[in-house]
């Protein structure tokens, strides 16, 4: 079974709890939402470098984050003069660090808790809130399965737009909008192939090749494999991507057709079970992974972008996408576990999904600059037409029990089916949302924003036989003050929503979510220092939860407050930092969930959770990245610091916080450059995210990659 874009399978009795908890963490796609890119083949990617934002790139400029081709172009002003949070990790920081997913990337962004463990998909929290159910991510404005690992090899840069994100892209978009912006063809000749090899049967072959065709015109390919065993036993790793792209430009039109085909196999990882609230004294790298789990992914991604300058105050932008992914996976879980004192058993179970679904969406949009007097208005008009179509099984078998301290596996193959588990349908919903955002200029100190955009979605389930409509608006109103070229001051008050899943009993209404934020946006040495600095409040309302009957009902709430620091530096021509900080208080409101402790009618109660603290959203986060060049040797130090963390919404075992240190060493010559990425350096020891609650994955102790890149 999936999570039907924003129509999530929420949790039920135990077992049914902890069964459906996988269900929860493996599946989260979302509807179709759609945002114009320059398609223009106008800028030499031969070299890293930084963009302002009039996205005119050059070299050795302020550390501003390049401007937010997806997210910002949209809004539409610059990142300085925004009412939101907006972050941008760039490539040249990618290439430092030596990123290859999008949980890579999202390790530099504030109030963001990066959580893959368990494999097949990337996983987080965003200001407190879990990323599954209150993020949207996308793919040059295409909104993405969350449930896929997302691969950087073709990935110029990844936006992030903290907190309510509704205005622009609907539902779900409740603590953070991601936005994947894709290599696009350049000015120039160029072939970049790359090498790496590391830890664990890492190796990767990469190719970024571009041709500029004639004077308006571009193509540009990039490719991708990848294998890995990883440090824990039996979880392996191989990857295949291609990603062709053509664009046209003259003075007017802009126009690129997109196509990427990926394919991910691996290995799920059921972590390590939770035995008398602590985590068994047992090799780190030991699974207990049934010898056939298996996840198998193949994603499809084709999008038409059109731009058209109608005037100097005028543009036109559409744009038209297809997405699907096909996934087939069997994965282990666990049920619980006993202490018999002299050893402990683990009970486990095995979900098995069988997945394919289908996004198709279309995007118009206006962009107006209008003058009335002495104000100007920057307007953006349009409206999306969206569907997604999810045919879907899952089932739930039983697994012989294992020893926990003692391990013989037994299982040959899946066990007999849960009764009552299995799950199967045809879900498709069709959206229409038109949108209206205006940036109201006073003049240059003071500036009124208002934004809104209203979904209609109709939902049809042959698997459940129920239909359902919603229809609910997401307003924004931000005020930005800026006594001076260094200081922005700004506040916004923002509304989202999820619809509910079909399970829920009574009514159907979205979740709801509520945000206010206030921050300042400091500028100094021209730009090439900046430091930005927000408080938020954050309230999600009509969660559902298991009530006393063990279904799902609107009685959830929940409150995430906390402050978000992010500080960048360009000091000289060859030393640059880079530091985030969040402090977050995440907690449920209202919560009183079903325990079942046993299989007799009465063998249940009603715990009342309120006050606990969200799984998996530390109170404090910080991330520093330091690089230093010496004319062709370049040194990079990162140090990130995680508190501790609870792993389940009972609050009943929490992981430690922990310290990790990192070290990057490059040297460029002629056209080759080699690099060297050293991970953990201190070997630490520390937990991440599984599947279930009662489960944790430990994490790889000191790792290396070293590996080449070379410009034909």
């Amino acid at each position: 079974m999936s999570r039907f874009s924003q129509y999530k399978f929420l949790k039920a009795p135990r077992p049914v709890l902890v069964l459906s908890a996988v269900l929860l963490l493996t599946t989260a796609l979302r509807p179709a939402t759609a945002t114009a890119q320059d398609e223009s083949p106008t800028s030499d990617t031969s070299k890293p470098k930084l963009t302002i934002e009039e996205e005119v790139e050059v070299e050795g400029e302020a550390p501003k984050p390049p401007s937010l081709a997806g997210i910002e172009r949209r809004l539409p002003t610059s990142d300085r003069k925004t009412p939101v949070s907006l972050s941008s990790v760039d490539p040249t920081l990618l290439s430092d660090q030596g990123a290859l997913t999008l949980s890579d990337a999202l390790l530099n962004v504030p109030g963001v808790n990066v959580q893959t463990g368990s494999g097949p998909f990337d996983q987080w929290t965003v200001r407190g809130l879990d990323g599954l159910s209150s993020s949207l991510v996308l793919s040059d404005g295409s909104v993405e399965p969350e449930s896929t690992m997302m691969h950087l090899y073709n990935v110029d840069r990844v936006e992030v737009l903290r907190g309510a994100g509704g205005f622009l892209y609907g539902g779900r978009a409740m603590a953070g909008t991601i936005n994947l912006v894709r290599k696009r063809p350049a000015k120039g000749d160029f072939v970049h192939l790359g090498l790496l090899g590391g830890s664990h049967g890492l190796y990767e072959g990469t190719v970024d090749a571009n041709w500029q065709i004639d004077d308006h015109s571009g193509f540009r390919l990039n490719g991708l494999w990848r294998t890995a065993d990883n440090f824990r036993d039996d979880n392996e790793l191989d990857v295949a991507a291609i990603n062709p792209s053509w664009a046209w430009k003259d003075a007017e039109t802009t126009l690129g057709v997109h196509f990427e085909f990926v394919s991910n196999e691996l290995t799920p990882d059921s972590g390590l079970p939770i035995v008398s609230g602590s985590i068994p004294a047992v090799p780190r790298d030991r699974s207990y992974s049934a010898p056939f789990d298996r996840s198998e992914q193949e994603v499809i991604r084709f999008q038409i972008n059109l731009e058209e300058e109608i005037s100097d105050t005028l543009t036109w932008r559409t744009k038209a996408y297809y997405n699907s992914i096909d996934w087939q996976s069997e994965g282990t879980l666990f049920t619980g576990t006993f202490d018999l004192g002299f050893t402990a058993l683990a009970f486990r179970a095995q979900s098995a999904l069988d997945d394919k679904q289908d996004f198709y969406g279309v995007l118009s949009e206006f962009a107006w600059t209008v003058e009335t007097g002495s104000v100007t208005h920057d307007i953006l008009v349009g409206v999306e037409l969206a569907r997604h179509d999810d045919d879907f099984r899952f089932d739930v078998f039983n697994l012989p029990q294992i020893d926990v301290f003692q391990p013989v596996e037994t299982a040959t193959a899946p066990g007999f089916p849960f009764p009552g588990q299995s799950r199967f349908g045809n879900v498709s919903a069709e959206v229409l949302a038109p949108f209206f955002f205006d940036r109201i200029s006073f003049n240059d100190v003071f500036q009124v924003v208002l934004g809104a955009r209203w979904d209609s979605i109709e939902m049809d389930a042959s698997g459940t036989s129920s239909a359902r409509d919603d229809e609910q608006a997401s307003p924004l109103l931000g005020v930005v003050v800026s006594p001076s070229d260094a200081v922005t001051l700004y506040a916004n008050y923002a509304e989202s929503f999820e619809p509910q899943s079909t399970l829920v009993v009574g009514q159907l209404e979205p979740e709801e979510g509520e945000q206010v934020e206030a921050g300042v946006k400091l500028g100094w040495l021209g730009g090439k220092v900046r430091a930005d600095l927000a408080w938020f409040e954050l309230d999600k309302s009509r969660v559902a939860i298991p009530d006393f009957t063990g279904f799902p009902s609107q009685s959830g709430s929940l409150r995430s407050e906390g402050i978000e620091l992010e500080l960048l530096a360009a000091l000289g021509d060859d030393f640059d930092l880079r530091f985030a900080f969040a402090h977050t208080e995440s907690e449920y409101t209202e919560f009183r969930e079903l325990v079942v402790f046993g299989t007799g009618p009465t063998d249940f109660f009603v715990a009342d959770r309120a006050g606990s603290t969200v799984p998996w959203a530390p109170e404090n986060l910080a991330n520093l990245w330091l690089s230093k060049r010496f004319g062709s040797l370049q040194l990079g130090f990162g140090a990130r610091w995680v508190d501790d963390q609870f792993i389940a919404a009972d609050n009943s075992f929490e992981v430690d916080g922990y310290n990790l240190f990192d070290a990057a060493v490059s040297y460029t010559f002629d056209r080759l450059q080699l690099h060297l990425n050293l991970f953990n350096l201190g070997d630490e020891e520390y937990e991440t995210r599984a599947f279930a609650p009662g489960a944790v994955v430990p994490a790889p102790g000191f790792e290396a990659q070293l590996g080449l890149r070379y410009l034909l």
